[in-house]
C-alpha cells in the first residue's frame, strides 16, 4: 500500500468500529488514509486478509469510509 499516508486499525469497540469483512470473513480491517491525485487526503478501508477495499473516492473524513465499509450489500 504505497500511497497510504496513514493505517488505522479501530478497537473492536470503538465508535470507529468496522464490521468484518463480507467477501472472507476477516477482521484485519483497517481505515486507510491516502492521498488521491487531484482531490487531496481521502479515506478507504481494507481489508488486510483479503485485499476487498471499499473506496468512494470522496470520503474525507474516517466515518465517510466506515459508513461506505459497514453499510454494504
Amino acid at each position: 500500500m504505497d500511497d497510504a499516508l496513514e493505517i488505522i486499525k479501530p478497537v473492536p469497540d470503538s465508535h470507529f468500529r468496522l464490521v468484518p469483512c463480507e467477501n472472507c470473513g476477516g477482521d484485519n480491517v483497517a481505515f486507510v488514509k491516502y492521498l488521491h491525485p487531484t482531490k487531496g487526503e481521502r479515506w478507504r478501508v481494507v481489508c488486510f486478509d483479503c485485499g476487498e477495499t471499499v473506496d468512494t473516492g470522496c470520503a474525507v473524513c474516517r466515518h465517510q469510509a466506515q459508513l461506505a465499509w459497514n453499510e454494504r450489500s
